[in-house]
């Protein structure tokens, strides 16, 4: 073997090392023809590959689908896929997610749910709402908290006679032998079913009165509402419902905003609101169940869950002070079937038969049928199509459910009480001329007077009803729509003495009195903007045109002066420390979109003193400024109802 030249000048050995074999080519895995099929779809699905043909997309059927939160443009239906596990949905449409198939999606959900459950988190007792104790919180338990058995049966059979007949997001029979069966043995109970279970505990004390509460439950209402209030907020992050797919969590949860709506102010609970509109749009409860191939009992379920949680969501962002809710606006789902708990069950192969009448659906599903309507009606511009649809509506809502309701079964009494208070609103918001840009007629202010005095009626005989008081809790915080419309009609109105006869006007301010003294705690002792106001113009009416009876002064415009009296010396004292330009300056945002003279109503000796804001001519006006009042009304439920 020959040496090398650099062995020959190095005086060593050559030693001839053989060449590395050669590298073996890595072979293609799979069909060449299904991977192109493969690369071809994912260029397809991003639009990077041109089609043979495109299917045109037409709009869903509005006839059959929700049209609360639909675009004027209608809308699509979006391809996603609903992934099942048991007792939980997940509905992924997210590019992220296409090449996971269904399995390894049901495990991954799956997993979240246990780490969620064992991970946890810093622990803070103070916090009120859900959503921060669920970033702050760690996992606590709730054993020690729970009512024994026979307390825990009294305050189920308490939530079904208050409570579920409004709500009906549970289904009864099953949930009954649920609390029967922990109730006995709370070592057995999931974290889910504890969620749902301290929110029926916390919803039947709220439902209860004070008596009512001592005598069932031996102990203090209020002591027992904050007890409660603060296991299903714990139970809620012991579940971890952030990440929640589970059907019974969100059940508690969107029954634990039902009962809240007071207790959390307006921005807030939007925010909570708008947590269970994104769970259900992650559950897939804005896509129809019954296109998606699950069972009847599931497909009902998910409706009325769905279904309360819209409305829930829409009237938050409007109190928030926004337009759009923040539930999806392409939605398919349908309304729940018009049947009872015993027509649905777990395990059933067929699709119930929705029945002709009023079951136990009944008042959800009329004012459901009524809120679509009235989103409906905000689309049209001629006022006469308003009309016309809000007659269909009528007859259709009467000819569906209505004609159906016997008056002595209390939750007939309040559909059909609440279903035209909300037709009357409808109309009412029709007339208010600064609303419709048409001019004020004689013949528009008495009809507008004639439907502000059925809606206060309709206030007044809820209150009235002794059948109705284990609804306060829904009746309480002014149930019917356009109340406030219909109370600044009649006040203003009222202001002067020559536009009503002397038996309208004892009329209307027996209503008026009849209003303030059900609602004292959100008439008088909220210092809103919006019961400032009102408060202003109902003492200017009574000054101006009070009763031809002789009364003494009711206790509403006792308090009023008193309100103002007090309110005065604040304001006195403030100004004296902050200075009068600070003052001047909180009140600049109310002012009415007509012009007004700013020394109108200053300040006197007299004991008829305005110690208010400054809302110049617009107070002493028959024809009030309507687009100021809407914003003022906007404005304070922004603000909140409970201040």
């Amino acid at each position: 073997m020959p040496t090398c030249s650099n062995c020959l000048k190095s005086g060593t050995d050559c030693v001839y090392t053989s060449p590395l074999p050669r590298r073996r080519k890595r072979r293609l895995s799979g069909d060449i023809s299904a991977k192109l099929a493969e690369y071809e779809r994912i260029l397809k699905h991003n639009g990077l590959f041109p089609l043979a043909e495109t299917r045109d997309s037409t709009p869903l059927d509005t006839q059959n689908k929700p049209v609360a939160l639909r675009s004027a443009q209608g809308a699509t239906s979006q391809a996603g896929r609903l992934v099942t596990s048991t007792g939980s949905t997940r509905y992924v449409n997210s590019n992220l997610w296409d090449s996971i198939d269904d399995a390894e999606m049901q495990q991954a959900s799956e997993d979240d749910d246990e780490q969620a459950v064992m991970s946890g988190m810093e622990d803070s007792a103070a916090v009120e709402d859900p959503f921060s104790l669920a970033l702050m919180a760690d996992h606590r338990t709730l054993l020690r908290y729970h009512p024994d058995h026979s307390q825990a049966l009294a305050m189920w059979r308490t939530y079904l006679e208050n409570v579920e007949p409004l709500c009906k997001v549970l289904h009864a029979p099953i949930v009954g032998k649920l609390i029967e069966r922990i109730a006995l043995d709370l070592s057995i109970v999931t974290k889910a079913e504890e969620c749902l279970l301290f929110a029926v505990y916390h919803f039947a004390v709220l439902s209860m009165t004070d008596t009512e509460c001592l005598k069932q439950c031996r102990q203090p209402r209020e002591a027992l509402l904050k007890r409660y209030h603060f296991c299903v907020r714990q139970a809620l992050v012991n579940a971890k419902f952030l990440k929640t797919t589970d059907m019974t969590i969100m059940q508690a949860y969107v029954l634990f905003l039902l009962s809240c709506r007071t207790h959390y102010d307006p921005s807030t609970y939007w925010i909570l609101t708008g947590v269970a509109a994104r769970i259900s749009q992650r559950m897939g409860l804005h896509r129809d169940g019954e296109a998606a191939g699950l069972p009847p009992f599931e497909v009902q379920m998910r409706r009325r869950l769905f279904y309360q949680v819209v409305p829930l969501d829409g009237m938050s962002s409007r109190e928030s002070g926004v337009s759009d809710a923040s539930t999806p606006d392409h939605f398919d789902t349908l309304p729940p079937l018009n049947v009872n708990d015993d027509q649905i069950w777990p395990g059933m192969t067929t699709k119930p038969v929705p029945q002709k009448g009023a079951t136990e659906m009944v008042f959800c599903l009329s004012r459901s049928y009524i809120g679509r309507a009235f989103a409906a009606s905000k689309q049209l511009r001629d006022d006469d199509e308003v009309q016309k649809m809000i007659s269909r509506t009528e007859d259709e809502v009467e000819d569906l459910y209505l004609r159906y309701c016997e008056f002595a079964n209390p939750l007939h009494l309040l559909t059909n009480m609440a279903t035209r208070s909300a037709l009357n609103a409808m109309r009412l918001r029709v007339r208010l001329p600064r609303l419709n840009e048409r001019p004020d007629t004689d013949e528009n202010r008495r009809e507008r007077l004639r439907l502000s005095c059925k809606i206060l009626d309709t206030d007044a005989a809820a209150h009235t009803h002794s059948t109705l008081r284990k609804y306060m809790w829904y009746i309480g915080p002014l149930f019917a729509w356009g109340t406030w419309d219909a109370l600044i009609s009649i006040v203003t109105a009222l202001q002067k003495p020559d536009s009503l006869s002397r038996t309208e006007t004892d009329d209307m301010w027996d209503k008026v009195q009849q209003l303030f003294a059900n609602h004292m705690d959100l008439m008088i002792k909220s210092k809103s903007a919006l019961q400032v106001a009102i408060g202003r113009l109902a003492l200017k009416a009574w000054d101006a045109n009070p009763p031809l009876k002789q009364i003494p002064q009711p206790e509403f415009i006792v308090a009023l002066r008193a309100s103002r009296i007090f309110q005065y010396h604040a304001k006195r004292a403030m100004a004296e420390t902050v200075g009068e330009a600070a003052f001047h300056n909180v009140t600049s945002k109310y002012a009415p979109s007509a012009p007004f003279d700013a020394n109108a109503t200053t300040l006197g000796h007299s004991p008829n003193i305005d110690f208010d804001f400054d809302y110049g001519n617009l107070l002493d006006d028959s024809s009030p400024d309507w687009v100021f009042w809407d914003n003022l009304i906007k404005d304070f439920q922004a603000q909140g109802a409970q201040n």
